[in-house]
């Protein structure tokens, strides 16, 4: 058997085996605290739901700083925008000479937000960060960053500093019965949708649109990364749908420590492991 079969088999070996633990350890605590399963297989869903959120966030954090070696302070304002220019897509008609009124709608936005967005980040790679290739990468940590306090200023000037929000669309309102439990349409959708989705257009249903979200969006995704390792895609997945697990169990049955069990997970990780649960160790000579 060829190295890298081996590798694939003993690497499926503990993905089964992990899975295994994590359901018997699961079973054993809904049997010994007499935590009611359907609750708790709802938090699990919502979780993996916010999770998908955090993985497509994270991914691209991730992506540019494996490739490019950038840390890009925006990625959060960018993970706003994608949201607000959602809100206006949504909230907008417009009359065209010889089509009549289109009317903005969440399908529209979900195909007209990643264009615009990702037009944007062409620009900004085009115009500011070309020429900063190869040096300290404080020069990276300090643009991206000014960009962040530029996209927070463009958003206050067109809607505001006030909350804003976008209609769950029509076809995912309601709830699907899952067993004996109801769990939201527009949910599972996201669920599905994550993995080839746009983060800012589906976000906009599920949180807030403030200029403040994107603290929240760069933190999480730096401790993404982080938990599951610099530059490496598969660890952003992992880490990402466990992030959401863990917000999401948290915030219902430890909701006074739902604020510190992200940071508690990131520190457990790095105790174990200091270069992230699949990032590799890096020895740096002088």
């Amino acid at each position: 058997m060829s190295t890298l079969a081996s590798g694939s088999v003993r690497l499926a070996g503990a993905v089964v085996g992990g899975l295994v633990a994590v359901l018997v350890a699961t079973f054993a605590t809904i049997t010994y605290f007499g935590i009611d399963p359907v609750t708790f297989g709802v938090q699990v869903l919502n979780g993996l739901t916010l999770g998908g959120i955090y993985v497509l966030i994270a991914i691209g954090l991730s992506l540019i700083f494996g490739v490019m070696n950038v840390v890009n302070f925006a990625h959060g304002s960018l993970w706003m925008l994608g949201a607000y220019l959602a809100f206006a897509v949504v909230t907008t008609s417009i009359a065209v000479p010889g089509f009549g009124v289109i009317v903005g709608s969440f399908w529209l936005a979900l195909l007209v937000v990643p264009l615009v967005v990702g037009a944007v980040g062409f620009g900004i790679e085009y115009a500011t960060f070309r020429p900063l290739y190869g040096r300290n990468p404080l020069y990276h940590i300090l643009l991206t960053f000014g960009f962040t306090l530029v996209f927070v200023d463009v958003v206050e000037f067109f809607w505001g500093s006030g909350y804003n929000s976008v209609s769950t669309p029509a076809l995912f309102r309601g709830a699907v019965q899952m067993g004996p439990a109801y769990f939201p349409k527009y949910r599972l959708f996201v669920l599905g949708a994550a993995l080839a989705g746009i983060a800012g257009a589906l976000s906009a249903p599920l949180f807030p649109i403030v200029p403040s979200m994107w603290t929240r969006a760069i933190i999480l995704a730096f401790i993404i990364v982080i938990v599951g390792g610099l530059g490496s895609f598969r660890g952003a997945v992992v880490a990402g749908f466990g992030v959401g697990i863990v917000e999401s169990l948290g915030s219902t049955y430890l909701p006074s420590l739902s604020g510190y069990l992200v940071y508690l997970l990131m520190f457990t990780v790095l105790l174990v492991r200091p270069y992230g649960i699949f990032g590799r160790r890096q020895i740096e000579r002088v």
